[in-house]
């Protein structure tokens, strides 16, 4: 897939260098991915969880961080919204 919003994982890992790793390894597995519905992203992504509409969040690192992404599937494009911890996550109102 695409990945558009990058600039907001940048931002996150500069200033949360243990997110680096995690992230980057998402960010390949994602580029790879050819996902045409979200049951492929589940197979790929197994902790991922549908929120609504085509929103997804994503458990990065163990479930340390989460990334919340649009996903138009027949673009196979994915546009990252949102990225923060786990605790950060549970304290938004979706």
């Amino acid at each position: 897939m695409i990945i558009a919003g990058r600039e907001i994982l940048r931002e996150y890992t500069k200033k949360h260098a243990q997110a680096r790793t995690p992230i980057d390894s998402w960010v390949k597995r994602v580029e790879q991915c050819t996902c045409k519905t979200f049951a492929e992203v589940k197979r790929v992504f197994p902790t991922a969880d549908y929120i609504k509409d085509t929103l997804i969040v994503f458990n990065v690192g163990g479930n340390n961080f989460r990334v919340l992404a649009l996903v138009k599937y027949h673009a196979n494009l994915l546009i990252v919204k949102w990225v923060g911890t786990h605790a950060e996550y549970d304290k938004l109102n979706l």
